[in-house]
């Protein structure tokens, strides 16, 4: 059973010195897309639900009166 756990972690160490890790810099512009691309996301769902769906429900609910 060692055996098979010994040989495993041999492979799996094997096979990280394969991976192409980014660099540092690829690390932060990543970062900086994500980001970016969230904060754009909550802007536009912001102005979608305060400028459509607000009024929507308001009217629906004044149906319901």
């Amino acid at each position: 059973m060692f055996e098979n756990l010994k040989a495993f972690f041999a492979e799996a160490r094997s096979e990280f010195k394969k991976i192409s890790w980014p660099t540092w810099d690829e690390i932060k512009g990543s970062t900086a897309v994500v980001c970016t691309t969230i904060l754009f996301l909550m802007v536009v769902l912001a102005v979608y639900d305060n400028l459509l769906i607000a009024p929507c429900v308001d009217f629906v609910l004044k149906l319901n009166k």
